[in-house]
């Protein structure tokens, strides 16, 4: 045999254990995350936010967020947030809960977005990986947001939903 086949079916042999390694995190019992949307004619009656006094802070809102399989045991939530306020927001951090069926806390994780700072109307992602023990016998999840506004106040939406902007095209 020469080196090359022997480096080839090396690389075929471990890409086929990783892909099926991979298989193996896939379970019946997990659900895929919930992907809420509101908009500012129906978010006092559909969203659960507790959303500080932002005129004079920032705002941050969640623009996506997507809740994926990995490997290793671990699951990934990733997305992006903006900043809607007139002032700088600093350290913003993403917290995912998990709940079961019965509203029970299966697990918290944590992250910060990839920005130090998000100046207004700045968009930063984040990615956030998680145990998939946190995941096991999950019902639904929730992401909260969490920052710092330059006067040293503290930011924060709890239950945060998908932000759309209101804005529609009024032209005849």
């Amino acid at each position: 045999m020469s080196i090359k086949f022997k480096i080839c079916l090396s690389t075929i042999i471990f890409t086929l254990v990783l892909f099926v390694g991979g298989n193996a995190f896939h379970s019946p019992d997990l659900a895929y995350g919930q992907f809420f949307e509101t908009n500012s004619t129906d978010s006092a009656s559909n969203s659960t936010s507790n959303q500080t006094d932002t005129s004079n802070g920032a705002d941050i809102v969640l623009l996506s967020q997507k809740l994926k399989k990995a490997s290793f045991g671990y699951r990934d939530l990733v997305g992006q947030v903006k900043n809607m306020g007139g002032d700088t927001a600093q350290y913003v951090k993403i917290v995912l809960d998990t709940f079961d069926k019965n509203g029970d806390v299966l697990g918290t994780d944590e992250t910060y977005v990839t920005a130090d700072t998000l100046k207004p109307n700045q968009k930063s992602t984040f990615d956030l990986s998680s145990s998939s023990d946190n995941f096991k016998g999950m019902d639904h999840y929730e992401i909260s947001l969490q920052w710092q506004n330059s006067d040293g106040t503290d930011g924060y939406v709890e239950n945060a939903k998908i932000f759309k902007s209101n804005s529609t095209n009024t032209s005849d």
